[in-house]
């Protein structure tokens, strides 16, 4: 998604940037639905494997509650909430976004499942979002296997520094849940971005500006560190 290769190229200019597709999603294999303990074990797996001691980790949307129980590990040392969805079960307007786009991604219905991602993004990514949402229906089923998550038990417990950042009008934010992680989380600042798209869609700008302050991006720079 342009959109979001740029805001990640961008974090990249400061820190080594690793994506993870877990386990069913994106570019990794189809699985049944995987629990909240297998996703934390995949990606420990591949922090492991890469040889990181400790990283700092932007989990966005339904990819919340994987960020929060990580944050208790030891590993996390700053922890970035993108319109966080903390649990599935109590977002009322992303758990019907969610519904939506399934029922059309499997029925193939293009015009519909198009304009609900317009909704969200901006349209040099609405397309692409189309493509991936109904490639991704075919082979993955389990896209909504953050319907079962939970991060709530969690929240008052993060040891770590932690930024939420979310949108104030966008169609799925489940901005209740990141004022709540907010106020639950020990260390915790928050970041409410104007607009009506995800937050990386909506002020990469201002997303930036606060990435570089939480994380330091020009004292590491100016001590040689990434």
């Amino acid at each position: 998604v342009p959109s979001i290769r740029s805001f990640l190229e961008t974090v990249a200019g400061h820190n080594q940037v690793i994506r993870l597709d877990p386990t069913g999603t994106g570019l990794s294999t189809a699985a049944p639905l995987p629990s909240l303990e297998d996703t934390e074990a995949d990606v420990l797996a591949v922090v492991d494997a890469i040889g990181l001691t400790q990283f700092d980790l932007i989990a966005a949307s339904t990819m919340a509650p994987i960020g929060l129980k990580l944050a208790t590990t030891g590993k996390v040392a700053h922890l970035v909430l993108c319109d966080p969805t903390v649990k599935m079960a109590e977002a009322t307007e992303h758990l019907t976004f969610i519904q939506a786009t399934d029922a059309l991604g499997k029925q193939g219905l293009i015009e519909p499942l198009q304009a609900l991602w317009t909704s969200m993004a901006p349209l040099s990514d609405s397309d692409t979002l189309y493509e991936v949402t109904t490639t991704n229906y075919e082979h993955h089923p389990n896209l909504t296997s953050g319907l079962r998550w939970d991060g709530k038990p969690f929240l008052d417990t993060v040891p770590v520094p932690t930024l939420v950042i979310y949108t104030r009008d966008g169609p799925i934010t489940s901005a209740e849940q990141a004022r709540e992680a907010a106020a639950r989380i020990p260390d915790a600042r928050m970041l409410a971005v104007e607009g009506k798209l995800a937050p990386y869609f909506a002020d990469r700008e201002a997303i930036v500006a606060a990435l570089s302050d939480f994380l330091g991006w020009s004292n590491r720079e100016r001590t040689g560190q990434t």
